[in-house]
């Protein structure tokens, strides 16, 4: 017999919620794209959402297919962008478990919003993603393992951005306009042993100017 496609999700954050429910309401209906949706609302103080471009009505088909009922999926308008509203989600650690999921599942970037009196390093406390702009971007592959995070600092000297790639999370070490330095970079961290590329940085949304590396 085949599991709902939704268990493993609530498998894997289950150890997470420790027996507290996320309460939010359900929304049991696929609602219509409006012509002029609302503004996205920030997150609840002390809840997290997460945002999901809706570039088809495919997404939003799967993500109400993978996602517990106790979550909340809106439509709304996030700088001029359709996106998907994922809300209620009472932790981090439950957001950014949910956001690993639906990468992995759905390969779709989920971008995690923060509460407002959340900081996140650098001081700023809010979270919005944004186009790196023209020039090169010097990025490396991190495979969600915070200990190459960790390395590529003491490497660098200081913590490195993150950015999303191809709807996929990597590390930004440097954006640069020119190529050379930038071709540079990577032939020194390549020898280093990192999973280094460079790539054109109007394809690159940054998501963090720094990343978040918990004290170990």
């Amino acid at each position: 017999m085949a599991f709902p496609r939704f268990l493993n999700a609530r498998l894997l954050v289950g150890s997470l919620i420790m027996g507290t429910a996320i309460h939010v309401v359900a929304s049991t209906a696929i609602a219509p794209v409006a012509q002029a949706l609302k503004p996205c609302e920030p997150p609840a103080a002390g809840r997290y959402l997460l945002m999901v471009r809706r570039d088809s009505p495919d997404v939003e088909v799967a993500l109400y297919e993978e996602l517990p009922e106790s979550v909340e999926v809106t439509l709304c308008d996030y700088q001029g962008e359709t996106v998907l509203r994922l809300s209620g989600f009472p932790s981090q650690a439950i957001a950014e478990a949910w956001q690993a999921y639906i990468s992995d599942r759905l390969n779709r970037t989920a971008y995690l919003i923060e509460p407002s009196n959340t900081a996140t390093p650098g001081g700023s406390n809010s979270y919005s993603p944004q186009a790196l702009g023209d020039g090169y971007a010097v990025l490396v592959d991190y495979f969600s393992d915070l200990a190459i995070a960790r390395t590529l600092r003491d490497r660098m000297g200081e913590t490195p951005g993150l950015v999303s790639y191809g709807q996929r999370p990597y590390l930004l070490v440097s954006h640069t306009k020119k190529m050379k330095p930038a071709n540079k970079l990577l032939e020194e961290l390549s020898q280093d042993g990192f999973a280094v590329t460079v790539v054109n940085s109007r394809h690159a949304i940054l998501l963090r100017s720094a990343i978040i590396l918990p004290q170990q």
